[in-house]
């Protein structure tokens, strides 16, 4: 299995340490439900150690924080917003989306039912804003507090609009890989730029670094969820949590389909078309859409693809002002994103 890049693995205890002073609510038993997402408790609010999800968001905000000459402490409010509204974003996710498991646990809406669901999302959305003027938080100026609240509220209004097109394009055939391609750069880009936007504010004020690592966030961001839609259909069930296929069964416009129904001839077109329409996807219309996913060579232009955005993000690297070790640690995060395999 593939190694986590150290900006992934660097960050993760203090990220944690963190969200744990901040995030426990007033109120136990939406406090033991925050934690039970964030995989500090089981459903019953017994203590586990167990903290969810990769935290590229955050350690994505820490690093750049720290490769622009920044500290550590000058970031880390800032990187425990975006985990939080992150992770407001996936409650909801899997509410619109009906799924009932994530990361090999149960979610919170099958659990404790919608309703409990969407206001523990709601509580963890203000909880980010709350994060960055949080009295621990003593080492950014006002400014940059105010300037790192415009950058995570413009961030997630567009994810939010990513998301909504997401849900708009199910059951449609008539969507372009352009189409794709904007809702992914708001849905995913949006708040992986954020990241490295709030971090590098808060370690330089050298406008073109800063300007630079926002664009190059939003092209990690794209790479990260073209390789997260091939996990959708290929992706190991035992790392994923997912079942082969997973993204056909859920009859979801992911990367894969949105190229088949580019490339297929009109009748192919039509019977991908009758199957998503259906109330249930049988094991051998999974099959058949795989076939011809194959048939058209979709995971060698998903491929060819992340690798052109790869070269992109490379770019973008290339031309920043900061250290050539720093540099390097992108580079191995690039490459554990096109290759990850959860």
């Amino acid at each position: 299995m593939q190694d986590s890049p150290r900006i992934l693995t660097k960050y993760r205890n203090q990220v944690e340490e963190y969200l744990q002073q901040i995030s426990f609510a007033g109120e136990p038993g939406l406090s033991n439900i925050i934690q039970y997402h964030l995989g500090w408790a089981d459903k019953y609010g017994n203590p586990i150690s167990s903290f969810q999800g990769k935290g590229i968001r955050s350690s994505l905000c820490m690093f750049t924080c720290e490769a622009v000459g920044g500290l550590t402490l000058q970031s880390i409010a800032g990187a425990a917003a975006i985990e939080l509204v992150h992770n407001f974003s996936l409650i909801h996710d899997d509410i619109q989306d009906g799924d009932e498991e994530r990361r090999h646990r149960s979610t919170l809406w099958s659990i404790w039912g919608v309703p409990v669901a969407l206001q523990v999302g709601n509580y963890m959305r203000i909880l980010a804003d709350l994060s960055i003027y949080n009295p621990i938080n003593c080492y950014l100026d006002p400014d940059i507090l105010l300037k790192s609240t415009e950058i995570l509220t413009d961030a997630y209004l567009e994810t939010v609009e990513g998301q909504y097109l997401d849900l708009s394009f199910e059951g449609r055939a008539d969507i372009t890989i352009s189409d794709y391609l904007d809702m992914i750069n708001r849905k995913t880009g949006a708040l992986i730029s954020c990241a490295l936007h709030i971090g590098s504010i808060a370690g330089t004020k050298d406008k073109l670094v800063i300007e630079g690592l926002a664009r190059l966030g939003r092209v990690l961001g794209i790479i990260f969820q073209i390789r997260d839609d091939y996990l959708g259909v290929w992706g190991s069930e035992k790392l994923t949590g997912k079942s082969f296929g997973s993204d056909i069964r859920r009859k979801k416009n992911s990367l894969p389909i949105v190229h088949t129904l580019q490339e297929a001839s009109n009748i192919d077109r039509g019977k991908i078309i009758s199957i998503f329409s259906k109330d249930f996807v049988t094991e051998s219309d999974v099959l058949w859409v795989l076939s011809l996913v194959d048939k058209l060579k979709t995971t060698s232009y998903i491929d060819s693809l992340a690798e052109m955005y790869a070269s992109k993000a490379m770019k973008e690297l290339e031309e920043l002002n900061i250290e050539r070790t720093n540099k390097s640690a992108f580079e191995e995060l690039i490459d554990f994103l096109i290759n990850r395999q959860t």
